[in-house]
């Protein structure tokens, strides 16, 4: 029975033995990686213990240790070394209760008690907010309000915006109504393409990442060029505007306006510009070529829009075919164009060559030539559409209705790359400060193309 008894003590002090060395162990200076712990020597707080993974941004979590003091700093470095103080950390029985205040990351936690310490790391997630939203705008002008609707977001819901480039943020002013956030930006709100978050309960949401803050630019002008040097071929077309916008002159052009009295119904109407339907409120417009000194021998058609004013849309476009008579006179008969539009406003047909005009996911594309694989190329609300831009090569009319903002919808993102001939051409971009695309090249076989936009 003694041996027995001798036998259980030893058993019992070996157990205790290895109990102990597992919690010196793990609380050695290099601690225990899968259990974040461990305290540095010389360190005067010890027995550090973290809590397991992930701890969410906004909570407020509890370091389990013996040493703390009141007096000590707390703070969270990131992966880049910057520090944020942790303010209202309370110190506890069992260590301290502390808040998160930092976003999605790894964070070493350190303090600064009798030296500075690092005791460990904490990997930080954003708790995913439960709210679904049904609208959200685009874009909004400075000094301007817009609101998003959705639900999941009460009063204590805010929005904020973030530049992607550096990271700064802009909080807005909200007003909560109905389920709804109404915002109103400052007037030196950053501009260009941000996103915005919704904030709420400690934790954020990106609801839109292509909200364009900008100054409303009207375009002044287009150019396209092919080929390069002396031997490059340039097309371009220019406008001058009043102080509202409205274009009153176009270079190489006199410019007439008539009130058609049709914003609507079918197209096909009289040579004068007149034709059948019953909406009121389409102008005529008519672009007549001012000939040069070389230009004598040489008879221009007349471009002839009717344009719905409310819309901004081109209805039709006049084209003057070359006929000839039984005594073998010529005379021209004019054919008119209709411009269609599918239900979300987008631009798919405008005469001959144009039927396999399509819109997709909200991006303008031609029997697929265009290539959308970039979410990050997004075109400006107010922008022109780039794909309609690469058809005015052939169709002149088609600058003539993008400077005037005739037509309909620019598309959601721009195009990575096109394909001619079989061959596949990147497509690279230039934009200024607002979101304005300002140039586009690529290359077409062995020519370089670029369009060039100008605005005011």
């Amino acid at each position: 029975m003694k041996r027995l008894a001798y036998l259980k003590m030893a058993a019992a002090v070996a157990a205790a033995a290895m109990a102990a060395a597992l919690v010196a162990a793990s609380c050695s200076q290099e601690g225990s990686e899968e259990e974040n712990t461990g305290t540095p020597e010389g360190c005067p707080v010890t027995y550090v213990r973290l809590p397991a993974s992930p701890v969410y941004s906004g909570d407020r979590i509890a370091v389990i240790g013996t040493g703390f003091s009141k007096d000590a700093g707390y703070f969270l470095v990131d992966s880049g070394g910057e520090s944020v103080r942790l303010e209202d950390v309370t110190v506890t029985a069992s260590g301290i209760e502390m808040p998160v205040p930092v976003g999605e990351g790894e964070y070493m936690f350190v303090i600064e008690q009798d030296g500075r310490w690092e005791l460990g790391t904490l990997h930080v997630e954003v708790r995913k907010l439960d709210i679904s939203i049904s609208s959200c705008p685009e874009y909004c002008l400075p000094g301007g309000s817009f609101t998003v609707s959705g639900t999941g977001f009460g009063s204590a819901a805010g929005l904020v915006l973030e530049d992607p480039d550096d990271g700064s943020r802009t909080a807005l002013s909200v007003r909560y109504a109905n389920g709804s956030l109404s915002a109103t930006l400052p007037d030196d709100c950053p501009r260009g393409k941000l996103s915005l978050i919704l904030s709420q309960d400690g934790s954020e949401e990106v609801i839109s990442d292509r909200f364009f803050v900008t100054s409303r630019k009207w375009l002044m002008g287009i150019s396209f060029t092919v080929g390069s040097g002396e031997s490059a071929s340039v097309m371009s077309l220019t406008v001058t505007r009043d102080g509202s916008g409205a274009i009153t002159g176009c270079s190489g052009y006199t410019i007439s306006e008539e009130a058609s009295g049709d914003a609507g119904g079918t197209a096909g109407g009289d040579a004068d510009g007149t034709a059948d339907g019953t909406a009121d409120g389409a102008v005529i417009y008519t672009f007549t070529h001012i000939p040069a000194a070389s230009d004598e021998d040489y008879e221009f058609p007349d471009y002839i829009f009717k344009t719905d004013t409310d819309a901004g849309r081109v209805l039709s476009h006049t084209v003057m075919i070359e006929r000839e008579d039984e005594g073998g006179q010529t005379y021209y008969e004019p054919r008119e164009i209709e411009w269609s539009y599918d239900d979300m406003g987008y631009l798919v047909y405008f005469g001959q060559g144009t039927a396999d005009l399509e819109c997709v996911d909200g991006n303008l594309n031609q029997s697929g030539v265009f290539a959308y694989e970039d979410p990050q190329l997004c075109n400006n609300p107010f922008a022109v559409d780039f794909v309609l831009s690469t058809m005015a090569s052939s169709d002149p009319q088609i600058f003539v209705a993008q400077l005037y903002g005739w037509c309909g919808q620019c598309s959601v993102n721009l195009p990575s790359g096109r394909s001619a001939g079989g061959a596949a051409a990147e497509i690279t971009y230039e934009f200024d400060d607002e979101g304005y695309l300002t140039l586009a090249s690529f290359r077409e076989g062995i020519l370089p193309v670029s369009i060039k936009y100008e605005y005011r």
